[in-house]
């Protein structure tokens, strides 16, 4: 079910799909919100603003900061020339842990 009205602010922090990488999910700011359009754009923490691509607000590609965690799936962060892949696995004794890390290049 679609919201009735697209409720995001331009500097909003998210979660999102990479569109040239599917694969990866990967820390996002609202770069823009289109006034009457159903679409926002979004910009990939620490890419360019040459990647910054437009998405329907109530995608299923984006979702809140701590997602990733809470869900155990794997985020990407970007850093200086390479992206780092951190793969959360589960909870143990109330904290998370990191079971795998990775370049990504």
């Amino acid at each position: 079910m679609k919201p009735e009205k697209n409720l995001f602010k331009k500097g909003q922090k998210l979660e999102a799909v990479d569109p040239k990488h599917p694969q990866l999910i990967c820390p996002a700011t609202v770069n823009n919100v289109i006034p009457g359009d159903y679409r926002i754009i979004l910009s990939l923490d620490g890419w360019s603003s040459s990647n910054n691509f437009k998405v329907d607000y109530s995608s299923r590609d984006i979702f809140p900061v701590g997602w990733c965690k809470s869900a155990g799936i794997r985020i990407a962060k970007v850093g200086g020339n390479r992206m780092y892949s951190f793969s959360l696995i589960n909870k143990k004794n109330n904290s998370f842990f990191f079971s795998s890390f990775s370049y990504i290049k």
